[in-house]
């Protein structure tokens, strides 16, 4: 009798690995059914962002597909219609000549309609306004002259109430220069711009963040630098006023032949004659003058 019941115990633990096993092999399917279903859900997704990609892109598929997430808006508000990028070149020429107009009449009342001159450029387009810099600046210097200042004033008025924005350039002729002050033209041209923004800002009302200021030192000449002549033509500062705010620092300057296009028939020209403190003779105080064997070398001080 307990021969037979150790036999049945026996046979009873030879079977019991069967249900361990059958539970290994539940679990198991049951973990790649789970894996199939994500890999499944993710085709999905995949399948609809790509549609949506194809819509939006005009492929245009008769799949349907989830709407796509809008995009977040940018914080930078797009000029309105009718706005000063708006509307046709015509248009936007028209309101360029006009304030042209008002600019050319404020130097035209102080006696200064041959201290200037203005062009248009149909890139952007922009209106080109040249001072000569025997009208704003002493010789080798950046501070403005009291006419420059009287100048100024009424001209910032018009500027303050128009949209525009105003790129300040200053540029010299090819002389170099070599002061305690002054390293190089770059550095006088750069520091001539900065003071007329200053000045406009801080007497004329001009908003500061309306304006903008670049010293192109030699580097942008409208003559050539080989006479008086030219020389006084190539040392300026130049107003570009742009045709809306949008527009500044899309395009740069024109030199050269390309700042021959001007406003209108009526061209108000830079005077030929230098002044006499300007003459090629003259040099700036603590500077060597030249011997006269060599007149071919300009002086320092035609900046």
């Amino acid at each position: 009798m307990s021969k037979k019941k150790a036999h049945a115990e026996e046979h009873e633990n030879e079977e019991r690995w069967l249900l361990t096993y059958a539970d290994l092999i539940t679990l198991l399917m049951v973990f790649f059914v789970v894996m199939y279903a994500m890999s499944n859900a993710d085709a999905v997704r995949f399948a609809q962002a790509a549609a949506s990609f194809r819509e939006t892109f005009g492929d245009n598929p008769k799949l349907s597909v989830a709407p796509a997430v809008p995009a977040p808006r940018s914080s930078r508000k797009l000029p309105p219609e009718g706005g000063p990028n708006k509307g046709s070149g015509d248009e936007r020429l028209r309101k360029l000549k006009s304030l042209g107009e008002d600019l050319k009449k404020v130097a035209e009342d102080r006696g200064l309609k041959e201290s200037l001159t203005m062009r248009y450029d149909p890139k952007g387009p922009k209106l080109i306004m040249s001072l000569s810099d025997a009208l704003l600046f002493d010789v080798g210097t950046a501070d403005l002259t009291d006419a420059a200042r009287a100048f100024m004033t009424p001209l910032g008025e018009v500027l303050r109430s128009q949209p525009n924005d105003i790129q300040i350039e200053g540029h010299t002729d090819n002389v170099p220069i070599q002061t305690g002050r002054y390293s190089s033209n770059f550095s006088l041209s750069t520091e001539r711009a900065v003071n007329v923004i200053m000045y406009l800002a801080n007497s004329g009302g001009v908003p500061l963040e309306k304006m903008s200021a670049s010293g192109y030192g030699e580097f942008r000449p409208i003559a050539e630098n080989d006479s008086p002549e030219g020389r006084a033509k190539n040392r300026r500062v130049e107003f570009v006023i742009y045709s809306g705010p949008e527009a500044a620092g899309d395009e740069a300057a024109p030199t050269g032949e390309d700042a021959n296009q001007v406003l209108d028939e009526e061209v108000l020209e830079l005077p030929a004659q230098e002044t006499p403190d300007t003459a090629d003779a003259a040099v700036p105080e603590g500077t060597a003058p030249e011997a006269e064997t060599a007149p071919e070398a300009p002086a320092a001080s035609e900046h």
